[in-house]
């Protein structure tokens, strides 16, 4: 273990908590090489954090967070 962090519940998330630690750990030399998590750490910023250092993500993907593409004739992309 190399980072330890208390807070009181609903001051501070748990994946913001450990976003700080990963940025903290990069800036004094660590490699993190790959990330694992549960689908709380399903979210744009902890994804871009991990690309940002160039670790790998082992993280659940959320159910809802099913992307839908639908491409029209006009060749308009539309995201949902």
């Amino acid at each position: 273990m190399l980072k330890m962090d208390v807070y009181i519940q609903g001051e501070n998330t748990e994946t913001k908590v450990v976003e700080n630690h990963i940025m903290d750990l990069k800036k004094e030399g660590y490699n993190i090489s790959k990330f694992y998590g549960d689908g709380a750490y399903d979210n744009y910023n902890m994804f871009n954090i991990l690309e940002e250092i160039g670790a790998d993500k082992a993280i659940k993907i959320k159910k809802m967070r099913q992307w839908v593409i639908i491409i029209t004739k006009e060749k308009n992309v539309v995201g949902r």
